[in-house]
């Protein structure tokens, strides 16, 4: 085969070297191959200089970072939760009003500055004692320390002793001075008219609803009276008493449902799941048996229990 001779002119012009450029490229790759070498082996012949200080510093931010890191725990909806350290239980600061420790709710005591611990001992008390009858019995509670009694006193709705004291005061239609004790739950609407305050209206109003109660348990469930304000409970408390011995109790084995809700504290639908677990399970042996309702908590419970009996 022969070449032709315009490709042999071409090959000769740009693809042979001159004796020149066969030197410059060959001092070019020993310079690429020299710089290679040292880039990659120089670790070995000049080792590094470690910064100590760098390294004590990134150790200290890595510790920081782990101590964050335990603070934390992963909750079982996927999201983290911090880790409080154990503490007594935190309370919010204190808000005070008038209260009977014997019927006040969990929310109260809790506004009032007292524990979970605290109330259940109340709770406790109550249920064994059967009722906190002055100030002195709710100081001598375990766990009520002498500031908290001493910040409660006087918004205790409770005598400063088991000796109910009469109160010596004028009557507003009487012009002789007198000493007069009403109790609650006997007086007619001429006797609640002649305490401060009280007028024939608020009389009537009182009297209305002690007979859907059953009977006044209390003094503060004066406040559950319409229309009835603290500045006016207080006005009146040293001048009442309250024989809860004279309250009218629903037989829950028996009351029909019309009965049972047209209690106050009771209703339509607390009044249907009594009836409905009546029917359903039996009679009730006794009043906490309703506790097996689910709609009834230990606090519904706490309130009606009063007004329910099984006899």
């Amino acid at each position: 085969m022969q070449i032709n001779p315009e490709f042999k002119d071409i090959v000769r012009k740009y693809f042979t070297f001159s004796l020149r450029e066969y030197k410059a490229a060959l001092a070019l790759l020993l310079i690429t191959l020299m710089v290679w070498f040292f880039s990659d082996m120089q670790h070995y012949f000049f080792p590094n200089k470690f910064d100590t200080a760098s390294i004590h510093q990134r150790a200290a931010e890595l510790d920081a970072l782990q101590k964050s890191k335990d603070e934390f725990e992963t909750k079982d909806n996927g999201f983290a939760e911090k880790k409080q350290p154990y503490s007594k239980e935190k309370q919010a600061t204190p808000e005070y009003f008038n209260f009977n420790p014997n019927i006040a709710t969990e929310e109260e005591f809790n506004k009032l500055g007292l524990s979970t611990k605290q109330i259940h001992t109340i709770r406790n008390y109550l249920s064994k004692v059967g009722e906190i009858k002055s100030k002195a019995d709710f100081k001598k509670i375990y766990g009520i320390t002498e500031s908290q009694f001493s910040a409660l006193d006087q918004y205790l709705l409770l005598p400063e002793n088991r000796t109910t004291k009469q109160v010596e005061i004028v009557p507003k239609k009487a012009s002789p001075s007198i000493k007069l004790s009403i109790e609650l739950n006997r007086a007619d609407s001429n006797d609640l008219d002649r305490l401060p305050g009280i007028g024939m209206g608020y009389a009537r109003r009182i009297i209305k609803y002690r007979t859907a109660l059953g009977g006044f348990r209390d003094l503060s469930q004066l406040m559950e009276v319409y229309g009835f304000r603290q500045t006016l409970l207080d006005s009146i408390f040293p001048f009442l008493t309250v024989d809860f011995s004279t309250l009218k109790r629903l037989n829950i084995n028996s009351a029909p449902l019309e009965e049972l809700k047209a209690h106050p504290y009771i209703r339509y639908k607390l009044a249907n799941a009594i009836v409905s677990y009546r029917e359903q399970h039996g009679n009730y042996k006794t009043i906490e048996d309703v506790k097996s309702i689910v709609l009834i908590t230990e606090e519904t419970f706490f309130k009606i229990k009063f007004y329910l009996t099984v006899d």
